[in-house]
């Protein structure tokens, strides 16, 4: 099974992992989300990728599962003290891939045990299946360190 790729910033690449039929979940999601929605992801895969990129923490908006197996995380689209609907994806990090399961949206904070019992089954499943997804992308293209160039 192989995964697509959702989002791919500097250093990050964002992949959605496929359930049984072969459908994204999380790329599903992602897609159907509105203007205010997509600006948000946005702003998160950025702030995730600085983080990553500088050696800091990921921000406040990512925090572990308890009791998950696969080290299943919950990232958290809405900041704290946003308005609803508040958005969540779940996934793990590996590296420079960000694995995706799937998201939801919802009024109230608490969390839909549901989702995260189907999430923590999409990645047990696609990290059995052996597929090698950093294999296949291509690195990230990085600056050369050095002197910048003047302008004159």
């Amino acid at each position: 099974m192989n995964g697509k790729v959702v989002r791919k910033e500097r250093r990050l690449t964002f992949i959605a992992v496929p359930d049984r039929r072969r459908r994204f979940p999380a790329a599903r999601f992602l897609a159907a989300l509105d203007a205010r929605g997509r600006g948000l992801w946005a702003s998160f895969a950025r702030l995730m990728n600085r983080a990553h990129t500088s050696g800091f923490e990921f921000p406040g908006r990512v925090t572990p599962i308890k009791g998950s197996k696969v080290g299943l995380l919950e990232f958290r689209l809405t900041p704290r003290r946003g308005v609803s609907p508040h958005l969540r994806l779940f996934g793990v990090i590996r590296g420079d891939l960000v694995f995706l399961a799937d998201g939801y949206s919802d009024k109230a904070q608490a969390l839909d045990r549901r989702v995260v019992d189907r999430c923590e089954r999409l990645i047990a499943d696609f990290e059995a299946s052996g597929d090698d997804a950093a294999a296949r992308l291509e690195p990230a293209p990085r600056r050369a360190k050095g002197k910048r160039r003047q302008r004159s």
